[in-house]
């Protein structure tokens, strides 16, 4: 079907008559109709075109594209209102297209300067910068100014928006927060879970630990899930669960609670990356009681993505079983299979290597484990130029499972004789104890071990290490 000049309203009619009826095939041959006439669209009429299309997911990069390119051309003159839901079409449909974001840039700057930008619109604009992570100096200094200045007259969605995308995009301004605070606290009432989980994790990313505000965020999580038996969504739980366990290493009671009642059903829907994020947070909760009812429901979770994990993700769930003292033999059985598999397959840290070593040299009785040591001793044969901190790991592990390393112990001596051992040094003394407890004889044969074990006054009489 073609348009003339004089059907541009017809043609936009029709345009959004197919976005009602959900009609993505018209929505898109439409859309190209409508870059033909590019030079007879108003602001709004582009804007909507954006983001009719971003709401179908009709994502054809060269229509896009056509769109991007039109942008000068038609935003001459332009309010906040349209470059906040532009920038917030791009946004959802997750395209970074650098001349569209210029212009954006540079309009939404004047308008700031200018006084001319709504909170509403300016939340919109941090939000899709930030969420395609389009780091703009200029236009997020002029932010700033306005929300130091008028921070007050954000709402609750606004706020949460604002501070979010500082975070994101990892530009810590203190005045900024600083402006947030009281703001934050008098709309706590309207913020929704996934409000609060934003505003947890900016305060997370810059290692934000006040006290007051964050307490009273999970403190206001906590009555909603007891008043509702509402949990937290996955997609909200593991930011939080890395702001305050990972980032900040303060689990207050609320924090907990709202874990213990939300975990079991979110881990369920917690995809590869949240997932990790969790069990990395749940590794530095200290002197917490875990149900039995959470912890099955993590590990069955982490069973059914573990093949899907680095190496790193893989040894972190065994920690964390360890940790935890989840000793279900099915579950250990499991996951050392596929621990097994991904040592087979994939390409393993040193420092990853150590700890799974460690983990074998913890684990109870009854768990089956001698076939995957064989695999880590051997490929602890082929490293070489070990940092202390992995050095020391092997070298303990090993002395637990009682399996001796010639070559590695050999290594642990000649680090001796090139950094001497210094008073106070944790390192130093753990890879002293594991070589005497493995192989005394060694301090005969490499006086510089008896050196070291004097320099620290480490007692290696028997029974003492």
């Amino acid at each position: 079907m073609e348009f003339s000049s004089q059907q541009i309203l017809r043609l936009c009619t029709l345009f959004h008559r197919a976005l009602l009826a959900q009609d993505k095939v018209k929505v898109h041959s439409l859309g190209w109709e409508l870059l033909k006439k590019k030079h007879l669209l108003r602001p709004g009429e582009a804007c909507m075109a954006l983001n009719h299309f971003a709401q179908l997911k009709v994502l054809d990069h060269d229509l896009w594209q056509g769109f991007s390119d039109a942008l000068p051309e038609v935003f001459v003159e332009i309010d906040c209102k349209t470059l906040g839901l532009t920038t917030n079409a791009y946004a959802r449909a997750m395209l970074k297209h650098d001349v569209a974001f210029q212009l954006l840039a540079r309009r939404a700057e004047t308008l700031l300067r200018q006084g001319r930008m709504q909170g509403r619109h300016m939340a919109m604009i941090v939000n899709g910068f930030s969420k395609l992570r389009v780091r703009d100096e200029a236009l997020m200094e002029a932010v700033s100014t306005e929300v130091t200045s008028s921070a007050e007259k954000l709402n609750a969605v606004d706020l949460a928006s604002v501070a979010n995308g500082y975070a994101r995009l990892w530009m810590h301004d203190k005045e900024v927060l600083d402006a947030l605070r009281e703001p934050t606290m008098s709309a706590l009432p309207q913020f929704n879970m996934q409000n609060i989980a934003m505003i947890i994790h900016a305060h997370g990313r810059f290692l934000r630990h006040d006290a007051e505000l964050l307490g009273a965020l999970l403190a206001e999580l906590r009555r909603r899930c007891e008043a509702s038996r509402e949990v937290v969504p996955a997609h909200n739980l593991a930011p939080i669960i890395h702001a305050m366990a990972t980032r900040l290493s303060w689990c207050t009671p609320d924090f907990l609670k709202v874990v213990d009642m939300s975990l079991p059903t979110a881990i369920k829907e917690m995809k590869l990356p949240d997932t990790f994020l969790t069990v990395a947070g749940l590794k530095n909760i200290t002197g917490w009681h875990v149900s039995q009812e959470l912890r099955n429901a993590v590990f069955s979770h982490c069973l059914q993505q573990m093949r899907r994990f680095s190496s790193g993700g893989v040894v972190a769930v065994l920690e964390l079983a360890l940790k935890l003292q989840h000793h279900s033999v099915d579950f250990w059985n499991r996951a050392l299979s596929a621990c097994q598999e991904s040592l087979a397959t994939t390409s393993w840290e040193p420092a990853n290597i150590a700890s799974l070593a460690l983990v074998l040299s913890e684990l109870p009785e009854g768990i089956e484990k001698a076939e995957l040591v064989d695999a880590v001793a051997e490929m602890a044969q082929g490293l070489e130029a070990l940092p202390l901190e992995t050095l020391v790991d092997l070298a303990a592990a090993f002395a637990r499972l009682c399996r001796p390393q010639a070559r590695l112990f050999s290594e642990a001596a000649r680090h001796f004789a090139r950094i001497p051992a210094a008073p106070g040094e944790d390192q130093p003394k753990r890879l002293l104890e594991a070589l005497w407890r493995m192989s005394p004889e060694m301090f005969e044969q490499h006086p510089t071990l008896s050196q070291a074990a004097d320099a620290i006054n480490l007692d290696l009489s028997p029974g003492n290490c």
